[in-house]
């Protein structure tokens, strides 16, 4: 600042007679204010100057503009995303309704992870662990062992009571390639009832009587002793489903004899057992007396000659209705008096039977329903692994 002040001190004070020399000369004085005269000069100018140099500086101005927006547009980056700090939050979606999540169910909730099904019992410090001891089974107890065959029949039996038949005949097979045991035959012959495998039901039958013989059978030098009350209630069981199985494969006579041994058991039955039982003894009875007017009406209506009113008619139609009263709930007996009507040309009589046929097919006997969870009790008998009759399944 004192430089330049001490260089303009000169030509603030230059005289006039220095300026009139300089002029002589042809040489322009600088102008005051700048040390070498290169500063704009300024001048006055008119209206129409003013805007014509207005409108210069602004033309200059907008093409620096588009200059710049070309270059902007040609960058990753522009001055919007800089300047655009808020972060962006998606729009609040339309409530879809109520969205269920499912979780994983604990079989015990609150017990912990070793007291479950598939863990043993946490034992004393001072127990060696041996995992082939298995601790007594009791009431309520679980024990998810595959090799356990009173865990098999639990579960057999669980599957029996939800109606899965075939799961449940699976399973007590596998019981049985364990060990032999007259309850599990027994079980296993109903799931053979309910699949209609008939033949197969009398073979466990047969199995499970074979064990609860040699059971009664005393030791050598002994007297036979009274049976145990457990085994008398598996063999009515076991001698009610010989009976059953027998009357689906048409042998009247072997089922009513299965249900009356199953009578003559002692403390087999209890008493409202024992009045069903007494019941479809009954009903076997009158069965087989119906099968056999059948057989014999069938033979005369075969050998009748197709001839309206003739005595053969007469005969067969007096044979099925003696059949009918014998026994009212028999489609068959009713079907086939049908159709000897139709043969003879009575066609009203035809239309009752045919629809007391369909009454009694509604009425057929079929297994509406699982049947219920046997009662399990206090202690299980182990199985028996010297029963020489097994055989295997």
């Amino acid at each position: 600042a004192a430089a330049a002040a001490a260089a303009a001190v000169p030509v603030a004070t230059e005289s006039k007679h220095d300026t009139s020399k300089n002029q002589e000369a042809g040489v322009q004085a600088p102008i005051p204010g700048t040390v070498d005269g290169s500063a704009t000069m300024v001048c006055e100018v008119t209206d129409e100057e003013a805007e014509q140099i207005r409108a210069q500086k602004l033309k200059e101005h907008r093409s620096d503009e588009a200059l710049l927006a070309k270059t902007d547009n040609q960058a990753i980056w522009t001055d919007k995303d800089f300047d655009d700090t808020e972060e962006y939050i998606p729009e609040v979606r339309e409530n879809p309704g109520k969205v269920g999540i499912r979780f994983t169910e604990r079989p015990r909730p609150g017990v912990p992870v070793r007291n479950l099904p598939h863990r043993m019992p946490p034992l004393p410090k001072d127990t060696v662990k041996d995992p082939h001891q298995i601790p007594a089974m009791l009431e309520g107890d679980e024990i998810g062992d595959e090799t356990d065959p009173v865990w098999l029949k639990d579960k057999a039996d669980n599957l029996m009571s939800m109606g899965d038949y075939q799961g449940a005949y699976n399973a007590y097979t596998e019981t049985l390639k364990i060990a032999s045991h007259a309850k599990v035959f027994a079980n296993r012959a109903v799931a053979d009832l309910y699949l209609g495998n008939f033949e197969q039901c009398l073979e466990d039958c047969n199995h499970s009587l074979r064990i609860l013989d040699r059971r009664r059978q005393p030791k050598d030098g002994m007297l036979p002793g009274p049976g145990d009350p457990e085994d008398e209630k598996v063999r009515a069981c076991v001698e009610t489903r010989m009976g059953l199985a027998y009357l689906w494969l048409g042998a009247f006579g072997k089922a009513e004899s299965h249900m009356q041994k199953a009578l003559d058991t002692e403390d087999g039955l209890d008493r409202d057992q024992r009045a069903v039982v007494k019941e479809d003894v009954e009903r076997v009875r009158r069965a087989k007396t119906a099968l056999a007017l059948k057989e014999q009406a069938d033979a005369t209506a075969r050998r009748a000659p197709g001839v309206d009113g003739s005595e053969a008619f007469a005969n067969a139609l007096q044979l099925y209705h003696e059949a009918a009263s014998a026994d009212m709930d028999s489609a068959v007996i009713f079907a086939n008096r049908c159709f000897t009507h139709l043969r003879a040309g009575q066609l009203d009589q035809c239309l009752k039977d045919s629809c007391e046929a369909l009454r009694c097919l509604q009425a057929w006997p079929t297994a509406r329903r699982p049947p219920k969870k046997p009662a399990r009790p206090a202690g299980l008998d182990p199985p028996y692994l010297d029963d020489p009759t097994f055989k295997h399944p």
